[in-house]
Order: C-alpha cells, then sequence, then structure tokens
C-alpha cells in the first residue's frame, strides 16, 4: 500500500502526502527491525514536515527518529535533547515530559527550566501592587508579607520600568500625570 501511495504521488506537488509515505516507510522498518533505516525515513519525514506548518508532527517524527536510535544502540541524547526543546516551544509539556525522563535515563541531563516568566517593560502584578500601594518599604513589607529588600527590588524595577527617579513620581506618572504606556 505505501508503494502505491508512493507511485500515485509521481509528478505531484504534495509534500504532506510525501513525508506520510516516508512516515510509513519508517514504521514498516522500525517494525521489521531495521532501526538504521527507520532512522533514516523518520529523519527525512522530520526535515520535509519541518518546511510545513507541521511543527508538532514534525517534532513526533525526531522523536521517532531518537527511538530507533536508541533501540540501534546509538547514544541519543542530543536528538532526545532537541525534540524535548522543540515540544516545550510550542506549549506541548506533556510530550515534552517523556523525552526529558528517557534523556535522564540515557544519562544526559534534560534543559533548565527558566524560572519565572518575564514581564519585559510591562509592570509585573507584584510591581502594579506595590505602585497601587505607595507606601514605605516597611509597611509595603509588613502588608504584602515580603522582605524588605524584596519591596526595595519592586520600587527599583517601577521607577526603572516608568522611567522616574522618585517613588513620588510613581503615582504621578500612573495617575495619568504622564502617558507611560504601561498600565498598572
Amino acid at each position: 500500500m505505501t508503494d502505491e501511495l508512493a507511485g500515485q504521488l509521481t509528478g505531484r506537488n504534495a509534500p504532506h502526502a510525501a513525508a506520510c509515505v516516508l512516515w510509513c516507510r519508517a514504521a514498516l522498518a522500525e517494525a521489521g527491525l531495521e532501526y538504521e533505516a527507520a532512522f533514516e525515513y523518520y529523519r527525512e519525514t522530520d526535515r520535509l514536515l519541518s518546511r510545513l506548518p507541521r511543527p508538532y508532527d514534525a517534532a513526533q517524527a525526531a522523536e521517532a527518529a531518537a527511538g530507533c536510535l536508541l533501540a540501534s544502540g546509538r547514544r541519543a541524547t542530543g536528538p532526545l535533547a532537541d525534540v524535548a526543546e522543540r515540544y516545550s516551544a510550542f506549549g506541548a509539556a506533556v510530550d515534552a515530559a517523556p523525552c526529558h525522563r528517557l534523556l535522564r535515563a540515557c544519562g544526559g541531563a534534560p534543559p533548565q527550566r527558566r524560572g519565572r516568566r518575564g514581564y519585559g517593560p510591562q509592570l509585573s502584578p507584584r510591581e502594579q501592587e506595590v505602585a497601587r500601594l505607595g507606601r514605605s518599604n516597611r509597611e509595603l513589607a509588613d502588608l504584602l508579607f515580603l522582605s524588605p529588600g524584596t519591596v526595595e527590588q519592586h520600587v527599583t524595577r517601577l521607577l526603572r520600568k516608568l522611567d522616574v527617579g522618585t517613588r513620588a513620581a510613581i503615582g504621578a506618572r500612573l495617575s495619568g500625570g504622564e502617558d507611560s504606556g504601561i498600565s498598572a
């Protein structure tokens, strides 16, 4: 059936269908324990799908290729890390997790978490709260259950993001004294 489908695609511009034919060939080779051939087919499938708006399908093909590397006794930490990163990049954390587990089992280190979400030039929810309350560091620390040092960091970021020099200017800036382009 795979050969028949491939024959019907001859001379046609059908890149997704061509990738599907390769995927079928890869699955057949893998089922026949021909891991090297399966790896090559999956890798080519990934290459074709990566040119199309099919990032999830491409990542699945790359994951299958890495599985074939492992099954053939070859090292696959690089490809597994790449696949996990690709899944994570488009929010497929559920698919990235098995790759991370397999990567650890193979002696590789999964990518480190990148920490908390950054807000860039926008005010974080906590910075908005500190600006809105407009009290001294000690009062804010007691009120928000934070250390005075943490409050000081929030105030410092507020001053920088709002491009003002004093705490009093924060309130004026946010109350509409100037158009900051940053909403609190």
